[in-house]
């Protein structure tokens, strides 16, 4: 149903937050013109992610990097703030809780979201094309955001499965035991 809306133009794409139109300067009052920031694709992966590159002037730069934090910390440290699309993985809330720490704008899509891959070529699927299509949604703002979950509830989260794991050991042993 949601497709059939979506190709008659009845559902609308997400529009990206605005970024900042002035840079400010040393005693905080805004000067100049447009902030501008590069548009980064990332498309995760467990032992490599491939990276999109699209710099201030236009230009796209392709890499492949292992996917871990001091590569990541290697390639995006001293990287000015991007702002950076992946899609929602395994992977992706660590990626994106450390490149945010690395003072990057990060953005986890849903990866349902089917306007996000709305000019994906038909041809073989990569992942090469998989990053220059999340760049290229992250530079239209046609992505929907995954839902995140809060530092505390993964907190609680990390907790209940800490007990379910003490119980399903106890429990063995409470019947040998009797």
């Amino acid at each position: 149903m949601k497709r059939w809306l979506v190709l008659r133009g009845i559902v609308e794409t997400r529009i990206a937050p605005p970024l900042s139109t002035r840079s400010p300067s040393a005693d905080g009052a805004h000067i100049g013109g447009p902030v501008t920031m590069e548009i980064i694709g990332l498309d995760l992966h467990q032992r490599e992610s491939q990276l999109s590159i699209q710099a201030d002037d236009g230009t796209i730069t392709d890499r492949r990097i292992a996917t871990s934090r001091e590569r990541f910390t290697a390639v995006f440290g001293e990287r000015p703030p991007a702002r950076i699309l992946l899609e929602m993985s395994t992977v992706s809330e660590w990626v994106a809780r450390h490149l945010e720490s690395l003072g990057h704008v990060v953005i986890v899509a849903d990866p349902n979201d089917a306007p996000m891959y709305a000019n994906r070529s038909r041809r073989t699927k990569t992942d090469k094309r998989d990053a220059r299509t999340l760049m290229s949604a992250c530079e239209t703002g046609a992505w929907r955001p995954a839902y995140r979950l809060s530092e505390a509830r993964r907190h609680v989260r990390a907790e209940l499965a800490v007990r379910d794991a003490l119980v399903r050991t106890r429990t063995p042993y409470n019947k040998l035991a009797k």
